[in-house]
C-alpha cells in the first residue's frame, strides 16, 4: 500500500468494506478521504454531531484504525469544527490536516491526536516532504491566483513554488527534490 495516492481514497473505503473490513464509523463518512501510513494504519474523514449554531446538522472528524477495521480512534473528536484532508508524515508518527471550512487552517498533529498545533491559514490539501520538516499545501491567497506552497514547520516561512488558479493538491517526489 505504500504506493497508494490520496486520489484514490474513495476506491480504497470501498474496497475494505467490500471485502468485509468495514472500519468503524464508515457509516458516516464524510467525503471520502483516506491515507495510508507506512504500517498501513488508516487515517480517514468521518462525520459526527455537529454544535455549530445556524450550521450544518453533521461536521468532520479525522479517525484511524487498522486497515481490518479495527482499533478505530477518533482522533479529533470536536463538535464545532470540520477536520479534513488527512496526510501521514512518511515515518507515520504525525498527521497534517486542515481545521475549521472557514478559515482552512493547516494544522499538525501526532498520530495518537495529540500535540495539535495551527501552522497557518488558508491552505488545502497538505502533503509531507519525505524528511518530514516540510509541508506543501495549496494555498489560497486574497486577490492572488492559487499557489503551490511550501511551509518549513520549524520556522512558519511558506515558499510559493508555482502561482496558478489550476493549481491542486502537491505531491511530492520521493527524494524530496520536485
Amino acid at each position: 500500500m505504500r504506493g497508494w495516492t490520496r486520489g484514490r481514497g474513495l476506491g480504497l473505503v470501498v474496497t475494505l468494506v467490500a471485502a468485509g473490513l468495514a472500519v468503524p464509523a464508515m457509516s458516516g463518512l464524510g467525503s471520502a478521504q483516506a491515507a495510508v501510513a507506512p504500517n498501513g494504519r488508516l487515517a480517514y474523514v468521518a462525520n459526527g454531531e455537529s454544535t455549530i449554531p445556524f450550521g450544518p446538522p453533521t461536521r468532520q472528524d479525522i479517525w484511524t484504525a487498522e486497515a481490518d477495521g479495527t482499533g478505530a480512534l477518533n482522533l479529533t473528536a470536536t463538535t464545532d469544527l470540520d477536520e479534513f484532508d488527512p496526510a501521514w508524515s512518511a515515518d507515520g508518527t504525525q498527521i497534517a490536516y486542515i481545521s475549521d471550512s472557514f478559515s482552512r487552517t493547516l494544522s499538525v498533529m501526532n498520530a495518537d491526536g495529540s500535540g495539535k498545533r495551527a501552522i497557518l491559514q488558508g491552505a488545502g490539501n497538505p502533503s509531507w516532504g519525505p524528511d518530514g520538516t516540510k509541508v506543501a499545501y495549496l494555498g489560497t491567497r486574497e486577490g492572488l491566483p492559487n499557489a503551490i506552497m511550501i511551509v518549513d514547520l520549524a520556522t512558519g516561512v511558506s515558499t510559493v513554488v508555482a502561482e496558478d488558479d489550476s493549481a491542486m493538491e502537491p505531491v511530492w517526489s520521493p527524494d524530496g527534490a520536485k
